[in-house]
C-alpha cells in the first residue's frame, strides 16, 4: 500500500486501530499500536523484528 493510498483509507484504519488496542492499559500501548499496524501496510523494507 502506498503512502496516498493509505491516506485515503487512514480514518477506517484509526478506528480499527481504536478497536482493536482499546483493551490495552497504557495509552502509548494503544498509539504505538496503531503505528505498528500503519506500517505492515505500507510498502517498504523488511516486515519481521529479525
Amino acid at each position: 500500500m502506498l503512502g496516498g493510498e493509505l491516506a485515503a483509507v487512514r480514518c477506517d484504519l484509526e478506528d480499527f486501530a481504536a478497536e482493536m488496542f482499546e483493551p490495552f492499559a497504557r495509552a502509548d500501548q494503544r498509539r504505538w499500536g496503531g503505528v505498528y499496524l500503519r506500517g505492515l501496510l505500507l510498502d517498504g523494507g523488511r516486515k519481521s523484528v529479525e
